[in-house]
């Protein structure tokens, strides 16, 4: 493995899409067919993400622990559109937490708006399938790997500003 220098205008914010499985979106059970539940990991740990220009990047598992003490207001919205918002922690309708896979998100989604009927129905409609966060990075490493090119080791997340969906079937309504 080489050492690789990474170019400056990577360290700036930036959003990082993952392809993802095992989400589910499903009415939420609050008697209230205006809300649904969505659940799934936005980020899944020790997986190359698709080719970013050049390079890849890799998550590892504990990542995200000390950006989470420090309980930031993370919003989920549409294609990272802060105009679109699903749900948000400041209150209370977004959570997020590290399990063993990565980090986990769990949002009550109400669809009084049309782009959260419109996302819903994507998820539902199979045309969703990747989830996105955008970040900051605290601590990384590049590499030059045999089977894989540049690689970019995200070690820490130093700042957590939006979870995302993008593309097909991410998530899981309940």
């Amino acid at each position: 493995m080489t050492t690789v220098t990474p170019a400056a205008e990577l360290e700036l914010r930036r959003a990082l899409a993952v392809p993802l499985s095992g989400f589910e979106v499903r009415d939420s059970g609050a008697g209230m067919d205006s809300v649904v539940t969505i659940r799934g990991h936005a980020a899944v740990f020790d997986r190359l993400s698709h080719d970013l220009g050049g390079f890849r990047e890799r998550i590892t598992r504990g990542a995200f622990a000390s950006v989470l003490d420090q309980n930031p207001d993370v919003h989920l919205v549409v294609g990272h559109d802060m105009t679109k918002p699903l749900a948000r922690t400041a209150n209370g309708t977004l959570e997020l937490r590290e399990d063993p896979m990565g980090l986990h998100m769990w949002a009550r989604v109400s669809l009084d708006t049309t782009h959260a009927r419109d996302a819903v129905a994507d998820m539902r409609n199979g045309l969703v399938d990747q989830a996105s966060f955008a970040f900051t990075v605290g601590d990384d490493e590049w590499a030059q790997e045999p089977d894989t090119g540049i690689v970019r080791t995200i070690r820490q997340v130093a700042g957590l500003f939006d979870v995302s969906h993008m593309g097909q079937a991410f998530l899981r309504l309940e």
